[in-house]
Parts: C-alpha cells; structure tokens; sequence
C-alpha cells in the first residue's frame, strides 16, 4: 500500500506517482473501497483551489462514479475533500488513475481500441466487434474520437516518456530495430512490454495508464462537480464516453 517512488520529468510537466490503490478498480476496491478511503499517506496535501499546502486535508463525503472495463462495469465512489482556510473552502474529489474525469470508459478498454487498429483493424469493424465489450456496442465515431485524441496526447508526450523510461532503465535501448519499423503506437508498446518484463511493479500497468499520468499533472485532485452528471444507466451513450 502507499506510493512508489517518484520520478521527475526533465521540465516540471509532471511527476509520475505510482499508487497500490490507483492501478486498477480491483486494487480501487481492495484497498479504498474495503478500508473507507484513500490511505492516510496517499491523501492530498495541496488544495488546487487556492494552492495551500496543508498537513491534511479533511473528507468531505463522496460521490459515486460509473466505471466500464474490459470485464465489467461497476460503481465506484470517489471521495471528496475540501480546503479548511476559511477564506477558500474549495471541495474536489480523487479521481483514480484508470479512467478520465468525466469519462465513465475506464482506460484499458480504450488502450484495447487502439492496440486493435494500430494492428491494422478498421475502427469499423471494431465497432461492430464492440457489442461483446461491458455496455458495448461503441459506435465508430466514438472509437474515431478515443484513438484521435490519445494519438495526439502520445505526440505531445512521447519526449517525456522516452525520458522517464530512460530514468527506470537507464542502459535499455529504447527502439529496437523491429519497433523502428513499426508505428509509434507499436514501437511504444514493443518498448513498454521490455519495461514489465524487467520491472516486477510495472506488470500489470497498462501503457495508456502511464501515458495518461504523463498527461495528468501530480494533482490528482479535480473540481468537485454535480455529482448526478456521473451517475449513469449503461444504456447511456455520453459523449464524454
């Protein structure tokens, strides 16, 4: 339980924190869920509204979020805290790692999508494929908008990620001459598949989830909101999905 150690970015884009309880919803439930909350050390110490720093943030509650992987899809609460300066009392919750805010498809369902169209299938036939994935099926303008934008985010970061590999494993050569041949979706996948052969604590972290926490900054806190807007049948074709 607790954090791994942290790694730093050549530029402040982000620290990468690598939490128990952050990895999957499995591990969400087995160590929040089952104990009533984020670990004591795990919990926020910053205020994002206001930028105080403070020995402990109270709980204020929480809210309950809908969330679809490739197995199932299940609710899980996200806790909320808030700021104890009077001059701010700003609230927010913790989002985990495995899906976006706003987004109720958790992360590995859409690192799928693009594995499968990096490898040469159509998002048309994924699509249809779809309907045997929890609240399936997706339509190919959603599978157009996933891909897109994590294409971009992967572009934007891809830097960033060789630099903080390189900080794990700093004598790996990061594109063998099978990957430099391959796509950069291809070549970053080759290339995080030799990262969990070697490191034991990274095996059953998908390379879309590390690439989304190089996105994310340290702060995993985000604005409190309606918690209604995240409370969602299955049934529901949101365009956040």
């Amino acid at each position: 339980m607790g954090c791994n150690p942290v790694f730093l970015f050549p530029t402040a884009i982000a620290n990468i924190i690598v939490m128990d309880w952050n990895e999957s919803v499995q591990s969400y439930f087995s160590i929040v869920v089952v104990n009533g909350g984020i670990p004591h050390q795990d919990r926020p110490r910053r205020c994002p509204h206001c930028g105080q720093e403070h020995q402990l943030l109270y709980r204020h509650g929480h809210f309950t979020r809908t969330v679809i992987t490739l197995e199932e899809t299940r609710e899980i609460p996200i806790y909320q805290f808030y700021c104890p300066l009077p001059e701010c009392g700003g609230t927010f919750g913790l989002i985990p790692d495995f899906v976006e805010k706003y987004h109720q498809v958790a992360l590995d369902v859409k690192e799928e999508v693009i594995r499968q169209h990096d490898q040469g299938t159509s998002l048309a036939q994924i699509a249809t494929q779809s309907d045997s994935l929890p609240c399936g099926p997706y339509s190919e303008k959603t599978l157009w908008r996933w891909t897109s934008i994590w294409r971009e985010r992967l572009i934007q970061t891809s830097f960033y990620l060789w630099s903080w590999i390189l900080t794990l494993l700093p004598h790996m050569e990061l594109w063998s001459e099978q990957a430099r041949r391959r796509s950069l979706w291809g070549g970053f996948f080759e290339l995080w598949d030799r990262v969990q052969s070697k490191l034991r604590q990274y095996s059953d972290i998908r390379f879309v989830h590390i690439l989304h926490r190089h996105v994310r900054s340290l702060e995993l806190a985000v604005p409190v909101h309606d918690p209604k807007k995240d409370v969602h049948s299955c049934g529901s074709r949101l365009p956040s999905q």
